[in-house]
């Protein structure tokens, strides 16, 4: 007899999963963070050469301490990045160990929100800062930072203390400026049911472009400079860095928390899996599968 761990919110949705799941999701690769602690066979976490204490098997009560690592939250698992107050410039991250090579519209697609059931408050500005890099040692950079900050080749980092950049250049706050609308969503996404969802491509040669869903991928919004002109920097020249990595990045400092879930990698023949189709675990008591 097999429980299900992920419930559906009706029984028609959940017969249909079982029936197609398994030829739905043709994804290069797919994480859903049920593996307590992090799944370090295709996972490591890092905080780029800081000096401070990293804590990944259990998440700490004190909100001075730093954690990268897997819990269970609001019924299901997910990868929590929490970062404690005066931790430094360095930024935390969790890498998948394998790198992507470009080519054949190659992208990644991830869901994220604030941790609000976590020691740490959410106040602190938080990043991707991913989910496209470089490096896979998050140390060497151009930047004063690590990995998350300064390594991106096609994904969102820091444009200061209110504003993001698209960066596709590797280097620290290098390229052009994000609308506030998706700054107001990614700080917006206040819990699983409310999560933002993040897709980035990879330019064949190099550079990249993006698109950000608020509504579990029903639509999906480019990403937009802030004179609401579409961000597609594929193959303009940007930054020919191949092989990829994909890392996914944490608060700064701040008390602060973010979570994610549901990473996948597909491609032009490799489908991601429509986030529709990844439901909002509920309750359901004594509910089981012969």
């Amino acid at each position: 007899m097999v429980s299900l761990k992920k419930a559906v919110s009706s029984l028609t949705a959940l017969m249909f999963l079982l029936v197609v799941g398994s030829t739905a999701n043709a994804a290069i690769f797919s994480e859903d963070f049920e593996t307590i602690p992090l799944d370090t066979t295709n996972w490591k976490a890092d905080n780029g050469g800081a000096g401070e204490p990293l804590s990944t098997d259990a998440a700490p009560a004190d909100e001075f301490a730093r954690f990268v690592g897997t819990v269970s939250t609001e019924g299901s698992g997910a990868l929590l990045l929490g970062d404690g107050d005066g931790n430094g410039s360095n930024y935390l991250f969790a890498e998948y160990k394998t790198t992507v090579p470009r080519g054949d519209n190659v992208h990644a697609q991830f869901e994220s929100w604030v941790g609000q059931d976590t020691p740490y408050n959410t106040t602190a500005t938080t990043r991707p800062y991913g989910p496209w890099h470089s490096d896979s040692n998050g140390i060497a950079g151009d930047g004063p930072v690590g990995l998350p900050q300064s390594m991106n080749i096609a994904g969102i980092g820091d444009g200061g203390s209110t504003n993001c950049k698209f960066i596709t250049t590797n280097a620290w706050q290098n390229g052009p400026e994000v609308e506030q609308a998706f700054v107001d969503a990614w700080m917006g996404a206040d819990g699983r049911a409310n999560s933002i969802w993040i897709k980035m491509w990879l330019g064949n040669t190099d550079g990249g472009y993006g698109e950000w869903s608020v509504d579990n991928g029903s639509t999906w919004t480019p990403f937009k400079d802030t004179t609401g002109a579409t961000i597609d920097l594929r193959d303009s020249g940007t930054n020919a860095t191949d092989p990829a990595f994909l890392a996914l990045g944490g608060p700064q400092s701040g008390s602060s928390t973010r979570y994610y879930d549901n990473v996948s990698i597909g491609d032009d023949s490799s489908a991601v899996p429509d986030p529709s189709s990844l439901a909002v675990p509920v309750e359901i008591s004594g509910f089981d599968i012969d």
